[in-house]
Protein backbone atom coordinates (compact mmCIF):
# COMPACT_ATOMS: atom_id res chain seq x y z
CA UNK A 1 0.00 0.00 0.00
CA UNK A 2 1.13 3.56 -0.73
CA UNK A 3 0.24 6.31 1.77
CA UNK A 4 0.46 10.07 1.39
CA UNK A 5 -0.39 11.32 4.87
CA UNK A 6 -3.84 9.78 5.47
CA UNK A 7 -4.61 8.99 1.81
CA UNK A 8 -4.12 5.37 0.78
CA UNK A 9 -3.44 4.16 -2.75
CA UNK A 10 -3.28 0.61 -4.05
CA UNK A 11 0.01 -0.27 -5.69
CA UNK A 12 -0.33 -0.93 -9.41
CA UNK A 13 3.28 -1.99 -10.07
CA UNK A 14 6.46 -2.14 -7.99
CA UNK A 15 9.57 -2.97 -9.98
CA UNK A 16 13.30 -3.12 -9.38
CA UNK A 17 15.67 -3.47 -12.35
CA UNK A 18 19.36 -3.80 -11.76
CA UNK A 19 22.70 -5.48 -12.19
CA UNK A 20 25.39 -6.71 -9.87
CA UNK A 21 28.78 -5.04 -10.27
CA UNK A 22 31.35 -6.52 -7.91
CA UNK A 23 30.02 -6.11 -4.37
CA UNK A 24 27.27 -3.67 -5.40
CA UNK A 25 23.78 -3.87 -6.83
CA UNK A 26 23.05 -0.89 -9.11
CA UNK A 27 19.32 -0.59 -9.57
CA UNK A 28 16.29 1.40 -10.59
CA UNK A 29 13.08 1.38 -8.53
CA UNK A 30 9.65 2.34 -9.82
CA UNK A 31 6.47 2.15 -7.76
CA UNK A 32 3.18 3.23 -9.36
CA UNK A 33 -0.35 3.34 -7.97
CA UNK A 34 -3.89 3.00 -9.21
CA UNK A 35 -5.62 6.30 -9.90
CA UNK A 36 -8.06 7.76 -7.34
CA UNK A 37 -10.03 11.00 -7.61
CA UNK A 38 -9.61 13.63 -4.87
CA UNK A 39 -11.23 17.07 -4.94
CA UNK A 40 -12.00 16.77 -8.64
CA UNK A 41 -8.49 15.70 -9.65
CA UNK A 42 -7.08 12.30 -10.44
CA UNK A 43 -4.17 11.24 -8.22
CA UNK A 44 -1.86 8.30 -9.00
CA UNK A 45 1.33 8.92 -6.99
CA UNK A 46 4.56 7.22 -7.96
CA UNK A 47 8.06 6.89 -6.55
CA UNK A 48 11.22 6.30 -8.54
CA UNK A 49 14.92 6.07 -7.90
CA UNK A 50 17.13 5.77 -10.96
CA UNK A 51 20.52 5.25 -9.34
CA UNK A 52 20.27 3.29 -6.13
CA UNK A 53 23.57 1.57 -5.23
CA UNK A 54 23.36 -1.14 -2.58
CA UNK A 55 26.07 -3.26 -0.97
CA UNK A 56 25.02 -6.72 -2.16
CA UNK A 57 26.39 -9.59 -4.28
CA UNK A 58 23.02 -11.37 -4.58
CA UNK A 59 19.32 -10.73 -3.98
CA UNK A 60 19.59 -12.64 -0.70
CA UNK A 61 22.20 -10.10 0.51
CA UNK A 62 19.50 -7.41 0.36
CA UNK A 63 17.53 -9.04 3.21
CA UNK A 64 17.60 -6.67 6.18
CA UNK A 65 19.50 -3.97 4.28
CA UNK A 66 18.51 -0.38 5.07
CA UNK A 67 19.45 2.67 3.02
CA UNK A 68 18.80 6.12 4.47
CA UNK A 69 19.58 9.52 2.98
CA UNK A 70 18.51 13.12 2.65
CA UNK A 71 19.03 15.42 -0.30
CA UNK A 72 22.13 16.91 1.29
CA UNK A 73 23.92 13.60 2.04
CA UNK A 74 22.76 11.36 -0.79
CA UNK A 75 25.24 8.47 -1.22
CA UNK A 76 23.61 7.48 -4.53
CA UNK A 77 24.38 9.14 -7.89
CA UNK A 78 20.70 9.94 -8.47
CA UNK A 79 17.80 11.06 -6.28
CA UNK A 80 14.45 9.61 -5.29
CA UNK A 81 11.49 11.30 -6.99
CA UNK A 82 7.89 11.58 -5.81
CA UNK A 83 5.35 12.34 -8.54
CA UNK A 84 1.78 13.38 -7.73
CA UNK A 85 0.77 16.59 -9.51
CA UNK A 86 4.39 17.29 -10.44
CA UNK A 87 7.82 15.80 -9.72
CA UNK A 88 9.81 16.56 -6.58
CA UNK A 89 12.93 15.15 -5.00
CA UNK A 90 12.29 13.02 -1.92
CA UNK A 91 13.82 13.79 1.49
CA UNK A 92 14.28 11.94 4.78
CA UNK A 93 14.39 8.67 2.83
CA UNK A 94 14.52 5.23 4.40
CA UNK A 95 14.29 2.09 2.27
CA UNK A 96 14.25 -1.26 4.06
CA UNK A 97 14.48 -4.58 2.26
CA UNK A 98 12.89 -7.75 3.61
CA UNK A 99 12.69 -11.35 2.57
CA UNK A 100 13.30 -12.62 -0.94
CA UNK A 101 11.07 -15.18 -2.64
CA UNK A 102 12.11 -16.07 -6.17
CA UNK A 103 12.26 -12.75 -8.03
CA UNK A 104 10.21 -10.84 -5.45
CA UNK A 105 11.63 -8.73 -2.65
CA UNK A 106 9.65 -7.28 0.28
CA UNK A 107 10.38 -3.61 0.87
CA UNK A 108 9.25 -0.42 2.55
CA UNK A 109 10.18 3.15 1.63
CA UNK A 110 9.29 6.18 3.72
CA UNK A 111 10.20 9.83 3.47
CA UNK A 112 8.85 13.26 2.59
CA UNK A 113 8.29 15.14 -0.63
CA UNK A 114 6.71 18.30 -1.98
CA UNK A 115 3.31 17.93 -3.67
CA UNK A 116 2.31 21.62 -3.76
CA UNK A 117 -1.41 20.90 -4.11
CA UNK A 118 -2.80 22.91 -1.19
CA UNK A 119 -1.91 23.77 2.41
CA UNK A 120 -2.49 20.19 3.60
CA UNK A 121 -0.58 18.61 0.72
CA UNK A 122 2.08 21.25 0.18
CA UNK A 123 5.70 20.74 1.16
CA UNK A 124 7.33 17.98 3.20
CA UNK A 125 4.36 15.62 2.84
CA UNK A 126 4.98 12.26 4.54
CA UNK A 127 4.83 9.17 2.31
CA UNK A 128 5.14 5.50 3.13
CA UNK A 129 4.95 2.59 0.74
CA UNK A 130 5.40 -1.11 1.36
CA UNK A 131 4.89 -4.28 -0.62
CA UNK A 132 6.75 -6.61 -2.96
CA UNK A 133 9.14 -5.51 -5.67
CA UNK A 134 9.32 -7.60 -8.84
CA UNK A 135 13.06 -7.87 -9.48
CA UNK A 136 14.64 -8.08 -12.92
CA UNK A 137 18.37 -8.70 -13.11
CA UNK A 138 19.95 -7.44 -16.33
Amino acid sequence: MFHLKDRAFEIYEANMHGKFLGNEFHCYLEITTKEIEFEGSSWAPSLTHQGLILKAKSLEDLYGLVSEWESENNPHPEVGMLSVVGHAETNNNKITFGSVSGQELNFSWSGTGDIMWNSEFGSDVQFNVSGKLKVTIV
